[in-house]
């Protein structure tokens, strides 16, 4: 704080605070079961993660919480590409129509809904405006992301319904990738007048040759969620349903088989529920799981945001549940058992309830009678900085160097390293906190200050070797500060993120002049 008085004038004052918090992260964790019986959840063996806030349990049956919960996942002020808008437009025009045939146009999950899908598609149309201009604001020109939005947008919509018209008999661009070519079939448009141009006969059926021989389970879900809902590809989705099941070994119970990687994916695993539960009565009658067991092994995928790891995923479950139909309407009664203390609740086909626990609550047990449903214990967590997260799948790495002998009072240069292993061009976004004091010192292209933290965004050949960024900036306060975590990921793909770890450094204290 500083205050100067001069004779005559009143007193000028200046006064810069900074809130001094916990040295980590701040992260939701949830053990998530499909209660059918008796059932045990813990949150005991999070070390290092130390408790944030005290422990809570939420009960759902039905699919109604966690179709709310996807509205919160794809708010479009979270989302970058063009590519996630689409999926929060769709998943908002597709929820705001099951809210108005279930509660009416005025309930809170139609107006969220329709909230969703109104910035979605309004930023959907900024970054496909400024990738036709070239402004290097979006990335290039997302026909795939555009093609899908038009079939959501309000059917007042003249314009949209005009260029729907026309789209019908435009063609798809070649798609020289596997997965260009899934995105392609998402924007196929519905035939027109019972016909479907022979172009996207050819797309369709090139990439259903390129997945199916490829054997990727991952894309044979997304392949078949992309043709579920079109009644002129009925019979290639039903064999793409059997090719699914036989592909992932779907057992009685529900169980599937995944590579390595998907199998540690949420967003992987998310979508070859999503396919699987969508694909219930299609294709050959194999001895599978029930619809409910299915529905079960998908909502279980959901993370605390409400998300399933990314906005396609959230958009696939999302599409599978609609088509869900839940057994049962006789409320469960459920036992829940926590602290030695007992309590009873009735849980309401398509209702949720939240039970609250003692704060150090760390197991609950549930004894249910009726209908199965879905638990979900969370609780607050602070992950310390020094347990860096496992990054390792992140496309695009990040390394910070700060000034070795950095002064109060004086400048010094912030080294930002940026690379990737992609082999192709490509754009990352770099956030860097600034500790207390530190301001950037002068404007640099591809940078600025915000709020204390640095951002950043560069743009990367195809090469792996390192873009180097010195970015000058001033030290106010003298001490022994936390640099915390720098981050980075690619500015319009959704990828997992890199982390620079934290770190502490010694700002000296200017010397006094010689007199």
């Amino acid at each position: 704080a500083v205050r100067t008085r001069a004779d005559g004038s009143p007193e000028d004052r200046a006064e810069l605070a900074w809130d001094v918090r916990a040295a980590g992260e701040r992260v939701d964790k949830a053990a998530v079961r499909w209660v059918a019986g008796v059932e045990e959840l813990s949150l005991a063996g999070l070390a290092p993660l130390r408790p944030g806030g005290p422990p809570r349990l939420r009960l759902e049956r039905g699919a109604d919480g966690a179709l709310a919960a996807a509205l919160d996942a794809l708010d479009p002020d979270r989302l970058t590409t063009a590519d996630a808008m689409a999926d929060a437009l769709e998943v908002g025009a597709r929820l705001g129509r099951w809210a108005t045939a279930q509660r009416g146009e005025r309930s809170p999950i139609a107006l969220r809904a329709a909230d969703v899908a109104r910035r979605a598609q309004g930023r959907l149309t900024v970054l496909a405006a400024a990738a036709d201009k070239g402004s290097g604001f979006g990335a290039p020109a997302p026909w795939a992301a555009t093609a899908r939005a038009l079939a959501w947008r309000p059917a007042d919509d003249e314009k949209a319904a005009r260029k729907r018209v026309k789209d019908a008999d435009a063609c798809p661009p070649r798609s020289p990738t596997l997965a260009a070519g899934l995105e392609g079939v998402e924007a196929e448009p519905a035939p027109a007048g019972g016909s479907v141009a022979s172009c996207w006969d050819a797309y369709v059926t090139d990439t259903v040759g390129a997945a199916t021989s490829g054997g990727d389970p991952v894309a044979l879900a997304r392949l078949f969620l992309a043709i579920a809902d079109r009644p002129h590809r009925a019979f290639v989705a039903g064999m793409l349903a059997d090719r699914l099941r036989e592909k992932v070994a779907l057992d009685a119970r529900g169980g599937i088989v995944l590579p390595g990687a998907a199998a540690r994916d949420r967003a992987s695993r998310a979508i070859v529920y999503a396919a699987l539960l969508r694909g219930v009565g299609l294709g050959a009658p194999p001895p599978a799981p029930r619809a409910d067991e299915l529905a079960a092994w998908a909502l279980v995928q959901r993370d605390p945001q409400g998300g399933y790891g990314s906005p396609l995923a959230t958009r696939s479950v999302v599409r599978a549940l609609l088509a869900w139909v839940p057994d049962g309407a006789q409320p469960t009664r459920v036992t829940v058992i926590a602290g030695g203390a007992r309590r009873a609740v009735d849980l309401a086909a398509g209702g949720a309830i939240d039970v609250p626990l003692d704060a150090k609550t760390t197991t609950v047990r549930l004894e249910p009678h009726g209908a199965p449903f879905i638990a979900r214990l969370e609780q607050p967590m602070l992950r310390p900085w020094w347990q860096t997260p496992d990054d390792a799948a992140a496309p695009a790495r990040i390394d910070v160097v700060w000034p070795d002998r950095p002064v109060a009072g004086e400048t010094g240069t912030l080294r930002v390293v940026l690379r990737h292993a992609l082999g192709r061009p490509t754009t990352i976004d770099a956030r860097l906190p600034l500790p207390p004091g530190v301001t950037l010192a002068a404007p640099v292209h591809g940078a600025r200050q915000v709020q204390g933290v640095i951002v950043v965004r560069a743009t990367a050949d195809a090469s792996p070797l390192p873009t180097t960024l010195e970015l000058p900036v001033r030290f106010a306060l003298a001490g022994k500060v936390t640099v915390p975590e720098a981050r980075a990921r690619l500015a319009f793909e959704d990828a997992p993120r890199a982390v620079a770890p934290a770190r502490a450094i010694t700002i000296a204290a200017r010397a006094a002049p010689a007199r």
